[in-house]
């Protein structure tokens, strides 16, 4: 019936990113019937970094020469914590030589890709991309347009579901 405790202290170090797990194991010459009860496991879970999501599309599967199509590209911090030093990039697609863009943060672009820095994006927080592309007559092939977004704040979520917009 007697009981031992042990308070054990850890340092996270700054940057830490991950799931932090404490094992603790008793075991004692003597016979233990309850073996299964002997290691206990704590895992705390990361309440830090930013969940960067990427929504690209234009609304539309095909596309048509001549004409132009309009992209919106929406960047949204679903948090828990602010993203620090965030860039946005979406290429120039191959064969297209009209392109501008214009972001809801102020920030602007023409015949050059989108590559817009800030400095922080607040969880819950979006900033929004108009994209315009100017079809060639004899562009051939699927027009691709693919959009990004990083930070020096650890993604929880990295994958990009709806980066990449494919028309044929």
């Amino acid at each position: 019936g007697q009981t031992i405790t042990y308070t054990i202290t850890v340092q996270i170090p700054p940057g830490f990113f991950g799931n932090l797990t404490s094992t603790a194991t008793a075991t004692s010459l003597s016979v233990d019937n309850t073996a299964g009860n002997n290691t206990a496991t704590d895992t705390d879970v990361t309440n830090s970094g930013a969940n960067l999501v990427v929504v690209n599309t234009d609304g539309a599967t095909t596309y048509a020469t001549g004409a132009q199509n309009v992209y919106t590209v929406t960047v949204t911090n679903n948090g828990p914590s602010t993203a620090n030093n965030v860039v946005v990039t979406n290429a120039i697609p191959n064969g297209i030589t009209s392109f501008s863009w214009t972001g809801s943060n102020g920030s602007s672009g023409t015949n050059t890709a989108l590559n817009d820095t800030f400095p922080t994006l607040a969880n819950g927080a979006s900033v929004t991309y108009t994209v315009t592309i100017d079809i060639p007559n004899n562009f051939i092939g699927n027009l691709v347009s693919e959009a990004s977004a990083t930070s020096d704040t650890p993604d929880l979520f990295p994958s990009c579901a709806q980066c990449i917009d494919t028309n044929t």
